[in-house]
């Protein structure tokens, strides 16, 4: 078994360690597979005025809704043809939670003026 090691253009083999030999062409790795990322989705401003009036009683109590509160406003939302039911129930926690934050930091700062 001979081991090769590229160098540039050229190979140089473990065995022979002085011997080179050039390389005609350059071994591109098999089976690479493409990157299967997910795109992020932007929320527009309308899919966040749902989020408003759907979880209106967690933004008056400045709590994050738990799974059942989310599932049923999607169930809500997907009867009333709303947007609410495409995208995961994570996202739509996590959006809720971060809309609550920024609200809640927002009093902070009005109450500190």
């Amino acid at each position: 078994m001979v081991n090769y090691i590229a160098t540039g253009s050229l190979v140089r083999t473990s065995i022979l360690p002085y011997s080179i030999v050039e390389m005609d062409k350059v071994v591109e790795p098999e089976n690479k597979r493409p990157s299967t990322k997910p795109v992020r989705q932007k929320w527009t401003s309308e899919e966040e005025k749902k989020l408003k009036i759907l979880f209106s009683t967690s933004f008056k109590n400045f709590k994050c809704p738990n799974t059942k509160e989310i599932k049923c406003a999607v169930e809500l939302s997907e009867k009333n043809k709303g947007l609410g039911h495409l995208r995961k129930l994570e996202n739509i926690k996590k959006k809720v939670s971060n809309m609550i934050i920024k609200m809640k930091q927002e009093c902070k700062s009005m109450k500190s003026l």
